[in-house]
């Protein structure tokens, strides 16, 4: 199984291919690529122009730090093409619930033209709680965009939340 850098790199070079295939040097996807070690409560991140994941650990979400790549397809406009993308490792305990989002989430907009303050929204809401499931997080994010937003929301909208159990098996909603 190759890292994910390597994987990242892979995945550039078919988009790239594809992209002169079809005539069309424009192609590009944004990306985040994860790894669980099953040995270690832990999780590694390649970022490749998408949103970060957030962590949501003892009722406070925090946008996890990555190092940010340019999208897929995108490679030749990086500051060093044919660099990869360094991951990055963050620990995730039994408990913890990380949260990953299509930009139409933070990109959402209120009555006001105000973002959607997604990280405060969710310390708000889950702020003192010991136990969260990741599926009561997903829901209140798709119930809470839509009140933000009014039903407006123009963008694409994707939520995955999940946690590490104490068995350290993956639950996903």
């Amino acid at each position: 199984v190759p890292d994910l850098a390597a994987l990242a790199e892979h995945m550039e070079r078919r988009l790239v291919r594809e992209s002169a295939a079809v005539g069309d040097a424009e192609l590009f996807v944004t990306a985040l690529l994860l790894e669980f070690p099953p040995d270690r409560a832990e999780v590694r991140v390649v970022d490749r122009g998408h949103p970060g994941p957030i962590l949501i650990r003892h009722g406070r979400a925090t946008k996890m730090p990555t190092r940010p790549g340019v999208p897929l397809g995108l490679g030749a406009l990086a500051a060093v093409p044919d660099e990869p993308t360094a991951a990055t490792t963050h620990p995730l305990a039994p408990g913890d619930v990380l949260v990953l989002h299509t930009d139409g989430v933070s990109e959402a907009r209120g009555a006001d033209g105000a973002f959607y303050p997604t990280e405060e929204r969710l310390s708000l809401r889950f702020g003192g709680r010991t136990r969260i499931e990741p599926a009561t997080v997903a829901a209140f994010l798709r119930d809470d965009l839509a009140d933000y937003a009014d039903g407006t929301g123009a963008d694409d909208i994707a939520v995955l939340a999940l946690s590490r159990t104490d068995r350290s098996a993956d639950q996903v909603y």
